[in-house]
């Protein structure tokens, strides 16, 4: 994987940066474009380097998708995660299809398997025997006209994982499942590999 790069699929690549810059778009594209620039972070959540991506977000011509309106509410500082396409051998500029502050991609892969890019605050973290590390991540999200708390726990096997409670986490999984214990409902995701973004 290059700099800022999660994982690459079938449906585009995941990345993820702060954002330091936004800016409209111009001409006929004015009020349907906003680009986003992302910057390269260190595990501290600090800016590094001269590595960035610019990301192109537009307003469908349908008006049903307002990606460009979403994006223009974000801040400088901002930390997300984006669906995007890189334009052919450039890896400074790519369309976004999706962003987020938190939340899960579903992807596709070539060998149709699928993935699962789990971005958010790691709220409890949990260690037992032989490398097992779990996650609790907490997810908002809108459905039945308001927002609710789904939550997730990350389960790893044979780790040696130093992430520590409000640490912002990039989780990659390959199995989901709906679980309940003592009445507390959650999806357990199988995981296999994590970036981890501490004291943001």
């Amino acid at each position: 994987m290059k700099k800022m790069e999660i994982i690459s699929s079938v449906y585009g690549t995941i990345i993820y940066g702060k954002v330091i810059g936004l800016k409209p778009g111009t001409g006929n594209a004015a009020s349907r474009l906003t680009i986003v620039t992302l910057n390269e972070i260190n595990e501290n959540g600090q800016i590094v380097g001269g590595h960035y991506i610019k990301v192109l977000f537009w307003n469908s011509k349908n008006g049903k998708q307002k990606l460009s309106d979403r994006a223009r509410k974000l801040k400088s500082g901002d930390l997300i995660s984006c669906r995007v396409i890189f334009d052919a051998g450039m890896h400074s500029k790519a369309v976004g299809f999706e962003f987020k502050r938190s939340g899960l991609y579903t992807l596709a892969m070539k060998d149709e398997q699928k993935t699962y890019i789990l971005h958010g605050h790691a709220e409890k973290v949990i260690h037992g025997k032989n490398g097992y590390c779990g996650i609790y991540v907490p997810i908002k999200r809108y459905q039945n006209g308001s927002f609710q708390t789904v939550w997730y726990l990350a389960s790893f096997f044979n780790s040696n994982i130093s992430v520590v409670k409000g640490d912002t986490v990039f989780l990659r999984g390959y199995r989901i499942s709906d679980k309940s214990y003592n009445g507390f409902d959650y999806l357990d995701l199988t995981c296999s590999d994590i970036i981890g973004i501490h004291n943001l």
